[in-house]
């Protein structure tokens, strides 16, 4: 191996290795990114969570719809959520609205998973990243042992984005829960 082929390699490694805190980063630009457009706007932006029962939604409610989607959920027969349904959401912002669901799932205890029968190409994206993620830890459902979509994620380590949700001044981060 070159002096060139060990750079490279060497680069590679330490971008996998900072997969999550970059990923993290990102995150926390959105979140930025929403807070500014509530300052402008003089008003706080909400993002809601909701669990009802067996079924939940994550949504976005900024201003004027500058941002907007939102993804449906319901509790699988492990216990753990199953996104069942995906909205049209701001080109950019369905990262945010994963991250939200991976971090409650893992703050209740269980593991977020993908839609069991269909996945969008931006979704499956979301999915891969966490496949390669150091602060994402996994277990295996079904299917294809190499694929993103076989297994079930959680948060490993501090939920840093309901944190930094529930701390910020400018975003109103509603969470109802009905059992």
């Amino acid at each position: 191996m070159n002096r060139n082929d060990f750079g490279g390699l060497l680069r590679e490694w330490r971008e996998l290795l900072s997969e999550g805190e970059a990923s993290v980063g990102r995150i926390m630009k959105l979140i930025e990114g929403i807070e500014a457009i509530s300052r402008e706007e003089g008003k706080k932006c909400e993002i809601k969570y909701s669990l009802m029962g067996e079924y939940g939604r994550i949504e976005y409610d900024i201003e004027g719809e500058v941002i907007s989607g939102a993804i449906d959920f319901e509790i699988w027969k492990t216990g753990d959520f199953i996104i069942f349904e995906t909205f049209p959401i701001t080109s950019g912002y369905g990262p945010l609205l994963y991250e939200i669901l991976i971090e409650k799932a893992s703050e209740v205890g269980v593991c977020l998973m993908s839609d069991r029968e269909e996945v969008s190409d931006s979704a499956k994206a979301v999915w891969d990243k966490y496949l390669g993620r150091d602060d994402i830890e996994y277990k295996k459902i079904d299917g294809d042992e190499e694929s993103s979509l076989s297994k079930c994620y959680r948060k490993d380590g501090e939920l840093v984005i309901l944190e930094r949700l529930r701390d910020s001044e400018f975003i109103d981060f509603i969470e109802i829960e009905k059992k």
